[in-house]
């Protein structure tokens, strides 16, 4: 039975479809392609992991610096506050006994509260003008700021300016009435504040900690794949490109010896296939 040349080059056609028909380049070019795509996959990946653990990273310093700015108000508060109280007693001991060493040491003190309550007073200023957007943390920054003005107006003002006046009985009574308990609440704002920042640093650095180790497991994904896209290329072109290499050398040296009896089999229409028909 004669087979038509049509039904020839629909055998060959067949024969070429698939791996065993590709190109040599083209597949060069295909697997050069997959590595590319997988190393900017796994840069992306990477990348947006870097940027989500930067925001968490920039969240937890700003929290830091809020708490701090919070806890040197407090300090500087209850220093300025030891300080007026030693100024008094210093100043009630100089009118006593007429010690110029004495009421120098008194306004020291006094002069040392002044500045600490300068600087508390700035700290509150920029305070107020950088106030968390964070809904809860602005409460807590509120309930801070209505505790702190009946503080610094209704006990710690009066007591400075008792104590420059010397009017000793003024002092003490604005401490035991208003001062103390105006000091328990500040207190208490402040210490709300701040364990809400500590947890919401400890939260912040939960999910820093998960990002870090969702980007180690993309990164190592991505290594497995490309491990296993190099097995790949090995295998296929050990077996399209290597091996039919190594039977055309072996026929080339049956040729060269004059051993024309065996026929050579053309399974693929690539480079190697071109060769085979030459």
């Amino acid at each position: 039975m004669q087979i038509s040349p049509k039904n020839v080059k629909k055998s060959r056609r067949a024969r070429s479809r698939g791996l065993g028909g590709a190109r040599i380049g083209s597949m060069l070019m295909s697997g050069l392609t997959l590595f590319m795509l997988l190393i900017m996959a796994v840069g992306g990946v990477a990348a947006y992991f870097l940027y989500q653990n930067g925001r968490s990273l920039n969240a937890i310093s700003e929290q830091n610096m809020q708490a701090k700015q919070v806890l040197l108000m407090s300090n500087h508060m209850l220093h300025a506050r030891v300080s007026l109280l030693v100024a008094a007693r210093y100043q009630q001991e100089a009118s006593a006994s007429a010690d110029a060493a004495v009421k120098q040491k008194a306004a020291d003190m006094l002069g040392d509260a002044t500045k600490m309550l300068d600087a508390v007073k700035k700290s509150f200023t920029d305070f107020r003008k950088n106030l968390p957007e964070d809904s809860d943390a602005r409460r807590l920054s509120v309930k801070l700021i209505s505790t702190y003005r009946p503080y610094l107006d209704d006990g710690i003002d009066p007591m400075v300016q008792a104590l420059k006046d010397q009017d000793y009985a003024t002092f003490y009574y604005v401490n035991n009435q208003f001062g103390i308990e105006r000091s328990k609440t500040f207190e208490k704002a402040i210490d709300a504040y701040s364990a809400y920042i500590e947890k919401q640093q400890a939260a912040a650095y939960a999910v820093a900690v998960v990002k870090f180790r969702q980007a180690l497991m993309a990164i190592g994904a991505g290594v497995l794949i490309g491990l296993l896209l190099m097995i790949a290329a090995r295998i296929i072109f050990g077996r399209l490109v290597i091996k039919p290499l190594v039977q055309a050398g072996g026929h080339f040296d049956r040729i060269a010896g004059g051993d024309l009896t065996e026929r050579i089999e053309v399974k693929t229409r690539n480079e190697i296939g071109v060769l085979y028909e030459s």
